[in-house]
């Protein structure tokens, strides 16, 4: 996660992955073991709007 969190843009892995499960709402990790086989629409939560 370190890499990818530096590719796009974040200082260390830390801030990536809290960033990541407040806009999807699962962790990096969770997602990873999830195998990736979903698309990633099925992870982020939904904010309600526009709905």
């Amino acid at each position: 996660m370190g890499r990818i969190g530096v590719a796009v843009g974040f200082g260390d892995s830390a801030n990536f992955s809290k960033y990541f499960l407040q806009h999807t709402g699962v962790t990096p990790a969770a997602f990873r073991r999830a195998g990736l086989s979903a698309p990633l629409r099925l992870y982020v939560k939904s904010s309600g709007k526009g709905r």
